[in-house]
């Protein structure tokens, strides 16, 4: 999906936050940590990290992987620290105003020229590429 639409700019992926908490108890610190990571250009490394080894999660597993990634040792305990992403607390908000209850979730749909999001679809939980390239190749056509 990334190599066909989202490079060639065929197609722009946004990600939101949505820390289950209920689910995972460190769903939260660790959405915040990665929002951290943003500001060092190694959000994705991190998510991917996050996401390869989510049974066996702990701060420190992250932030000792983070400090040898990109972040660097005194970086990482800052994002470890961290308390509070504005960035986390409007995700959850804009989600709950959406009704997604569940990760992942996916809109597809046009962007408009204001900046806003013509949803024409709307996937919800782990779906296989080809349902998700279903509606994102009607739009493109």
């Amino acid at each position: 999906m990334n190599e066909k639409y989202v490079r060639p700019g065929r197609v722009l992926f946004a990600f939101k936050h949505l820390p289950l908490e209920q689910i995972h108890a460190l769903a939260r610190p660790l959405a915040e940590f990665v929002e951290c990571a943003r500001a060092q250009d190694q959000f994705w490394p991190l998510h991917d990290y996050i996401f390869a080894h989510q049974r066996s999660l702990s701060l420190d597993m992250v932030s000792a992987w983070a400090s040898t990634n990109g972040l660097g040792a005194r970086r990482s305990r800052e994002c470890t620290d961290q308390t509070s992403s504005p960035t986390v607390t409007a995700d959850a908000a804009e989600a709950a105003e959406l009704g997604v209850r569940g990760t992942p979730t996916f809109f597809i749909g046009t962007l408009n020229a204001d900046k806003t999001v013509t949803v024409t679809a709307r996937l919800d939980g782990a779906v296989s590429l080809e349902d998700l390239e279903k509606p994102v190749g009607a739009l493109l056509k």
